[in-house]
């Protein structure tokens, strides 16, 4: 929010509704939901703020943190399927409701990407290739060792598709 400075008292005001800022897929049947801002709690936890698909509810919905909502499924997500999350009527601590829907699309996708192939690029350097599309923040160089002595010293993320990346050992 503003702040506002009195010569009594310091204070903060804030008008904007919150916004649903991260979806995060924590099993076969739940989403942990990230917001803008601290959620007003009676309001966060109603199962009939959030749809998936915009028919499918939540049995259950858990303030985790005063932005952080979890919502448990009875059914499993489909695999390598894309789901839309909406968010709708929530209120923020101070009360301003959301006056339209939030949606976000997740995939809920257990399988890890397959290594397709490697190429040599030289005595030093590896390309692979990957089943599907990768994160950067899912490649950490030293996972990936070299003759059982030599951790990867870089990475890159080749195309753009991502599904291929380069490795340089030292």
């Amino acid at each position: 929010g503003n702040r506002m400075i009195t010569p009594a008292k310091t204070f903060h005001w804030d008008t904007r509704p919150p916004d649903l800022q991260e979806v995060q897929v924590t099993s076969d049947s739940s989403l942990l939901l990230r917001f803008s801002e601290n959620l007003a709690a009676s309001n966060a936890v109603n199962v009939n703020n959030y749809h998936l698909n915009d028919t499918i509810k939540p049995y259950e919905a858990v303030l985790t943190a005063l932005d952080e909502v979890q919502l448990k499924f009875i059914l499993s997500f489909p695999i390598e399927v894309e789901i839309e999350i909406e968010v709708d009527n929530l209120l923020d601590q101070f009360g301003n409701q959301m006056t339209s829907a939030d949606r976000i699309n997740f995939i809920y996708d257990p399988k890890a990407p397959d290594v397709d192939s490697i190429w040599m690029l030289s005595p030093m350097a590896l390309f692979i290739q990957a089943s599907e599309k990768l994160l950067s923040t899912s490649l950490i160089a030293t996972n990936f060792i070299l003759a059982d002595t030599m951790s990867a010293a870089e990475h890159n993320l080749v195309g753009p598709d991502s599904t291929g990346f380069s490795l340089r050992f030292e």
